[in-house]
């Protein structure tokens, strides 16, 4: 009877493991690495990347700061060559939240802005966020942008 016991326990600390597993994603997903944008949509509408879209990435690493190499003024967006500045932040993470701060906030206190992670797996990281891309684009729109882990 004893070893009976011995065996439930063990089960149901297996199951209890892999049931943790399945809601954290499988537990080996990390958003540390690098990260290059594939897609985007608004409001469910997908959009078509230019050239230098496709040149966007992220790169996070494991002391919570972050670099984000992207255009900040078109050259116009679809004529290389793509002039990508680096922005240099911190981030953290918290729940399903991916909260960007000013580089100097090392007290994480001012989030310049909040994502929140939709997909999170070893080679995808899709969140979302509230943002105009034009003037003519209502206030709540709400993007999604795709990246794909390159390292």
């Amino acid at each position: 009877m004893q070893k009976s016991y011995g065996l439930y326990l063990c089960l149901l600390l297996l199951f209890s493991y892999c049931s943790e597993d399945a809601k954290n994603g499988g537990g080996n997903e990390s958003v540390i690495g690098n990260w290059r944008l594939v897609a985007e949509s608004i409001n469910g509408v997908d959009l078509e990347l230019s050239e230098c879209d496709n040149e966007i990435t992220f790169q996070f690493l494991d002391n919570s700061s972050y670099v984000f190499s992207g255009q900040m003024m078109p050259n116009p967006p679809e004529i290389p060559p793509c002039e990508l500045e680096p922005t240099l932040g911190l981030y953290q993470i918290n729940e399903m939240e991916l909260l960007f701060f000013l580089e100097g906030d090392t007290e994480f206190s001012h989030p310049i802005s909040t994502f929140t992670i939709v997909t999170l797996s070893e080679s995808t990281l899709r969140f979302s966020f509230n943002r105009r891309r034009t003037i003519t684009d209502p206030e709540d729109s709400v993007s999604i942008t795709t990246w794909e882990r390159i390292d």
